[in-house]
């Protein structure tokens, strides 16, 4: 029985990681597809929030403003790099820490959305210090055609959920282990009573106890039937 449950426990740690890695790639592509809508979505709010035509805007605070109020809209980070990796404009930073940020243009997610593909990136960020999901959006009605707008989402959200989904796996497979050892020791004594009045009966049968053949029990296994008729066999011919 202890070897059953063990391996039932190696099988159980097997699939929960598995299912944990699985789940964790599950959600990001989830949230990763859903940014990309937002991103479509976020770009046309943008260009419409701008006061005066996309295309004539070149004043950093007009764009910062329109990167504000869309992520205070959407409840993410919203970036605006120029085509030259420079940001014009960020939800989360004020216009006068923009000098200090790295250039962009190495970005995966800005390199995929100068292609005219909604870039996708996922990695730590320096500036806020914690894992980000990043989705980035060409706006070819602004300006030179090459700006890009980026949504950012820390991954603490994703972590979140996946550790409440993750416990209530265990949970359960916690339950399943325990209904697995009950119905293993009801085998296990199914399966060994037999034995047991088997080797009672032998050693009655030893000692010459009067009936000790009644005692030994039909098996349910062929095995066991075969042993128990040899037993009783023997028994006949010790009265002989």
């Amino acid at each position: 029985m202890l070897t059953y449950v063990l391996i039932v426990l190696v099988v159980m740690a097997c699939v929960g990681l598995y299912l944990e890695r699985a789940l964790n790639d599950f959600l990001i592509d989830h949230l990763a597809n859903t940014l990309k809508r937002e991103a479509r979505l976020a770009a046309t709010v943008w260009e419409a929030s701008l006061e005066v035509d996309p295309a004539e805007v070149d004043r950093a605070a007009e764009v910062d403003r329109a990167a504000d109020m869309v992520g205070e809209r959407l409840g993410l980070r919203v970036t605006i790099i120029a085509g030259d990796g420079s940001v014009l404009g960020d939800s989360r930073l004020s216009v006068l820490n923009f000098g200090s940020l790295e250039n962009h243009a190495d970005r995966p997610e800005f390199i995929a959305a100068q292609r005219r593909e909604v870039g996708q990136s996922l990695r730590f960020s320096a500036t806020l210090g914690q894992e980000m999901l990043y989705v980035a959006q060409l706006l070819p009605r602004y300006g030179d055609g090459r700006t890009v707008l980026r949504l950012a989402m820390p991954l603490r959200e994703v972590q979140v959920l996946e550790d409440s989904i993750t416990a209530v796996i265990w949970i359960g497979s916690t339950i399943g282990l325990l209904v697995a050892v009950v119905l293993a020791y009801g085998v296990s004594r199914l399966e060994s009573r037999p034995i047991e009045q088997m080797i009672e009966g032998a050693l009655q049968m030893a000692a010459a106890v009067p009936g000790a053949e009644a005692r030994i029990p039909n098996a349910t296994t062929r095995e066991l039937d075969e042993l128990s008729a040899a037993l009783k066999e023997m028994y006949r011919q010790l009265q002989g």
